[in-house]
């Protein structure tokens, strides 16, 4: 990610589960993880129908190539991923590609 980026993690008091805001964008530490997948997964130079068909495999607990076909197969719009995961790919992505910049 760029210097100066916006990020905000915090933790309540008893709890476990942590919020994370990117640039006043609610998320948690997985969707995080998601954006930079998708990030550094398009600086490593894969298609975005690749990150987002191995993201698939991986949503439906795949680890062999059978998986990753059958996240081609459900294809768009998520390819086998939640929505969550999908949108946060998405935007890493777009992220990479120069988006958002002032």
């Amino acid at each position: 990610m760029q210097l100066g980026t916006c990020l905000f993690l915090h933790t309540y008091p008893g709890k476990k589960d942590a919020i994370v805001y990117y640039y006043g964008m609610k998320t948690s530490p997985e969707g995080i993880g998601n954006l930079m997948y998708g990030y550094t997964g398009t600086a490593a130079g894969f298609p975005e129908v690749i990150l987002y068909g191995a993201g698939g495999m991986v949503q439906q607990g795949g680890k062999d190539f059978a998986s990753f076909i059958k996240a081609f197969k459900d294809g768009p719009p998520y390819w086998g991923d939640t929505s969550e995961d999908h949108i946060m790919i998405k935007f890493g992505i777009f992220l990479y590609l120069g988006g958002g910049r002032n």
